[in-house]
């Protein structure tokens, strides 16, 4: 038997829709273990108005089952006896008695799939982990009974081709096999024949519910409307996933930018779009900024009509006009002269002020470029554009201190001293940009280990493993020789020190034993763990992390 359950609601959030995929399987897949149910498939749809979870290949009823269960010894006293008796629901005389103890041979009657499902569905809903959710108020009682993502419409249970219908606790509903199409263009209550039609039902109500299947969909469709004007689309995967959960049907068009903002930085054009307007950004066949945009909708527009293409384009202009107002502003500001503003953001409470962390920076570095670059390196911080667009974060300081004439070397490290931003992403090369990546996460390292603020179980808010995984391989990509980590170490604890911030007597050695134990870590990573056991070196100077790592 195959079992379909869909709940109907309101719009799910974009961003939370591909967790919802997995979750929901895990959560049916436990619920049906503990049922006694088996199955040959478990698998999940999405679309912004519905949560599809099924499982193929069930029983119609599961099997009797008898299970041993060894109770108190046959001498112990008679409340562990009742206590027994009560947690079996069996009498004394139903009891086995063998060697010292009593046993119980409960048996489990087998159940119809159906009757279970009430529990099934209800635990779903209990149990599925979504970031926030809304309460349902029952006001007999005076108390929350229910609550979900969104407000629930609907909800399916089917088994094959029948409908099963049960009133859903905490609810004013009762389940059935009754959902809704397209809430534009097919907004009729459709009545679902099973799992087997049901990908086909809710297309045929212009809704895609494959989520891989409408992603396909929304990029096809973006890509033949940018090809129509020789156009390519600028990647932007996390766009695409928002876009894919925000339409359940993808009509793509293409809109024009006014041309008063086509001297904005390629960067601040495509995040104001992207970000405000889940625009997509189109390039010329040599990359540059075209001066359109693609957008994706739920519905087509009206052939000779130019409403919503209007409207979408005059939201954009008052996007793009701030976003130019903003960089215009900064723009007449130096970079140098926001450094002073930098004292009044917090780095943490126990490691002083941003301020603080740049000239401790500054105090760190010898080379006059990675000094010059550690000065202006948070300054943009404080600028409008950074303000309003935080992901800009170094792109604007590099942008800025172009503009501003200060060295390419200078303006590079401004941007690329974040990296690497991920497991999987590159690592500064140019020399200054990797020395002041190095001196700046090291500085971060140190405050927060010196001061006993380490990560906990899988917590790690302050992305502490992730710092010293910066470190490693800013030491191991770029094959520096020359630099002993027990030395920058010490250089960082010195820096700390001229402010009148006292750290561990321990610093040295957790920052070693952390880095070291965040070594094991990468290495693991790479190759088989009987390898890196053997490979592995105590000896933690840059040269040897180096060499190590050569032998991978």
């Amino acid at each position: 038997m195959d079992l379909l359950i869909e709940i109907y609601s309101e719009e799910i959030p974009a961003r939370m829709q591909r967790a919802a995929l997995d979750n929901s399987k895990e959560i049916l897949s436990k619920l049906l273990i503990e049922q006694g149910l088996t199955f040959t498939e478990i698998g999940s749809y999405i679309a912004p108005q519905h949560l599809a979870i099924f499982a193929k290949g069930l029983p119609a009823k599961t099997e009797s089952l008898t299970e041993e269960r060894r109770g108190p010894r046959i001498n112990a006293p008679e409340a562990a006896l009742a206590g027994f008796l009560k947690s079996t629901g069996m009498t004394a005389d139903q009891l086995e008695m063998r060697g010292d103890y009593y046993y119980a041979h409960i048996v489990s009657a087998a159940r119809p799939v159906n009757e279970m499902l009430p529990d099934v569905l209800h635990g779903l809903l209990d149990q599925m982990p979504w970031p926030k959710s809304m309460r349902w108020h029952n006001p007999a009682t005076n108390d929350f009974t229910r609550s979900w993502i969104r407000p629930i419409r609907a909800i399916t249970v089917m088994l094959d081709d029948k409908a099963i219908s049960f009133p859903v606790k905490g609810l004013d509903l009762t389940t059935g096999n009754t959902t809704f199409g397209h809430r534009f263009m097919k907004p009729e209550a459709i009545q679902l024949t099973g799992l087997s039609n049901y990908a086909e039902q809710l297309r045929a109500a212009q809704v895609i519910v494959d989520f891989e299947e409408r992603r396909k969909a929304v990029w096809d469709a973006m890509t033949k409307a940018a090809g129509a004007k020789n156009l390519t689309i600028q990647p932007d995967e996390t766009l695409l996933d928002e876009v894919t959960g925000i339409v359940d049907f993808p009509y793509a068009h293409l809109g024009e930018i006014d041309k008063a903002f086509v001297h904005l930085p390629a960067e601040v054009l495509s995040t104001s779009m992207r970000v405000h307007q889940k625009y997509f950004t189109l390039c010329t066949k040599d990359g540059a900024i075209a001066p359109y945009f693609g957008v994706l909708t739920n519905v087509p527009t009206r052939p000779g009509n130019r409403l919503m293409m209007d409207g979408l384009e005059r939201v954009l202009r008052a996007r793009l006009s701030d976003a130019a107002f903003f960089y215009d502003t900064d723009k007449a500001i130096q970079l140098a002269d926001l450094v002073k503003k930098l004292d009044s953001i917090v780095f943490h409470e126990k490691l002083g002020s941003v301020g603080d962390k740049v000239r401790r920076l500054e105090a760190v570095a010898t080379d006059a470029a990675v000094k010059r670059a550690a000065h202006l390196c948070k300054s943009d911080l404080v600028t409008h554009m950074v303000g309003e667009f935080p992901e800009l974060q170094g792109i604007m300081g590099r942008i800025y201190a172009t503009l501003q004439g200060e060295s390419a070397d200078v303006a590079l490290a401004l941007e690329e001293y974040y990296q690497p931003l991920g497991p999987s992403k590159a690592t500064p090369t140019a020399p200054v940009s990797r020395a002041l990546a190095l001196i700046d996460k090291m500085d971060t390292l140190v405050g927060f280990l010196g001061s006993n603020i380490k990560p906990t179980g899988s917590k790690d808010p302050l992305a502490i493993r992730r710092t010293a995984l910066g470190i490693i391989r800013l030491i191991v990509e770029s094959e520096q020789d020359d630099l002993d980590l027990t030395d920058a170490i010490n250089k960082a604890i010195a820096a700390y020190k001229t402010q009148g911030i006292e750290l561990s007597t321990k610093t040295v050695e957790d920052v070693l034993e952390f880095i070291q134990l965040r070594f094991q870590v990468y290495l693991r990573d790479r190759c088989p763990r009987e390898k890196a056991d053997e490979i592995l070196g105590e000896n933690m100077c840059i040269t040897d992390m180096w060499k190590i790592a050569q032998k991978i």
